[in-house]
C-alpha cells in the first residue's frame, strides 16, 4: 500500500488511513474515494483541528496563492469536525 505524509503533523501512514484533499477547478474538496483526478494533499482526520495552524505548508501542498483559500480550509475542517 502507498504512504503518505500528514500535511499537518508530518506522519507518515498508510494511504488508505488518511483523508484527502484535493483542489478542483476553483474549489477545495474531500476526496473520500481518493481517486479524483485532481491536486491532493493528506491528513489524519484527527489532524483536522490542526489543520488551520499550518496554512503555508496547505497553500504549497496544493499549489494555492492568495488568501482567499483560507476559507475554503476553513470550510473543509467544519465538515471534518461535525
Amino acid at each position: 500500500m502507498p504512504i503518505r505524509k500528514c500535511v499537518v503533523c508530518s506522519k507518515k501512514e498508510e494511504k488508505k488511513n488518511l483523508l484527502r484533499i484535493i483542489r478542483k477547478e476553483d474549489k477545495l474538496l474531500i476526496d473520500y474515494q481518493q481517486k479524483e483526478n485532481a491536486r491532493g494533499a493528506y491528513l489524519h482526520k484527527e489532524c483536522a483541528e490542526e489543520m488551520l495552524k499550518k496554512c503555508k505548508i496547505w497553500l504549497r501542498a496544493l499549489k494555492l496563492e492568495g488568501n482567499c483559500w483560507i476559507k475554503e480550509l476553513e470550510k473543509i475542517r467544519e465538515e471534518l469536525l461535525n
